[in-house]
């Protein structure tokens, strides 16, 4: 079997768990505020915790991670804004362009390709992104008026606590753990239904805007991590998480800052992001079959 069909397969499982809740908003309406919510401010803290005290990481790597990720994003938007200079779109343009779909795409996909390891790598990859969606993100669309709700979301703090229960080695309590362990299972699962029920929701109502605004998030994601691996020389399964991190689709929490800042640009914002999502379905499988292709010849 091509390479590119086992990647397809592989990816299946992720498809169609996203697929039933693209199926359950057309057959029921219902808020899953209280899914994204349970998300954030449960299971996700749970899961980094978990994943961030239980899995080494040398110094290099870490900082590794967090500097492609930061990098992804920051570049990202100073293009958005050169070209905000020279062309008249949007404000919402910001959020799709430069913002990831690292939790509910992101972290299902490394799961599913490397394993607990490579989970605990994509998370610190995440949070940084995450933290960046609810300052830098929201600084950007609320026109510089709300600069503090970072400090309201609960994986900064789980991120902190992870990373000193590991550094520190702690050993957490049996129950504690377990009990941990048990709510962060839940929150892929869930992030991908709740994906799957937000693209049943979106209508793409804009073409040629979200389709330009989609290609710079791939584009520029790829340049930058291969840029990174480059001068630092990453090899291995961190590049390769890097690679597939950074080249992920639109945020979908564009949609949620949209709603609350500015739902005039809410129509650019959804569509960039259902048609960024859509086409990586097809272009994830060819980046990946490629990683392997180069993998396999050089191992």
């Amino acid at each position: 079997m091509p390479i590119f069909f086992k990647v397809l397969n592989l990816m299946l499982p992720l498809i169609l768990i996203s697929f039933a809740g693209f199926v359950l908003a057309k057959l029921k309406k219902f808020n899953t505020q209280t899914f994204s919510d349970m998300i954030i401010y449960l299971t996700a803290p749970a899961l980094f915790i978990v994943s961030l005290s239980t899995n080494s990481f040398e110094t290099k790597e870490l900082l590794t991670i967090i500097l492609t990720s930061f990098l992804t994003i920051c570049l990202s938007a100073l293009f958005v804004w050169i070209l905000k200079k020279r062309m008249d779109i949007p404000l919402g343009f910001y959020l799709p362009v430069i913002f990831m779909n690292s939790g509910f795409i992101g972290l299902p996909l490394i799961l599913m390709m490397f394993g607990a390891e490579g989970l605990a790598r994509a998370i610190v990859y995440d949070v940084v992104n995450g933290l960046l969606i609810f300052s830098l993100g929201i600084y950007i669309i609320s026109n510089k008026k709300d600069r503090f709700e970072i400090f309201k979301t609960p994986i900064l703090y789980a991120a902190v606590i992870g990373i000193l229960i590991n550094y520190l080695k702690i050993t957490i309590p049996y129950p504690i753990q377990i009990s941990l362990s048990m709510v962060g299972s839940i929150t892929i699962p869930l992030a991908l239904i709740t994906l799957g029920y937000q693209l049943g929701k979106i209508k793409i109502r804009t073409i040629k805007l979200p389709i330009f605004g989609a290609a710079i998030r791939l584009a520029f994601g790829l340049f930058i991590a291969f840029s990174v691996i480059k001068l630092f020389n990453v090899r291995g399964e961190l590049a390769n998480i890097l690679v597939i991190m950074s080249a992920l689709p639109s945020a979908l929490n564009g949609i949620v800052l949209s709603e609350k800042y500015r739902k005039e640009d809410s129509d650019v914002i959804a569509s960039t992001i259902a048609i960024s999502i859509l086409a990586s379905i097809i272009y994830l499988p060819i980046i990946i079959s490629l990683i392997k292709c180069i993998q396999s010849k050089t191992s």
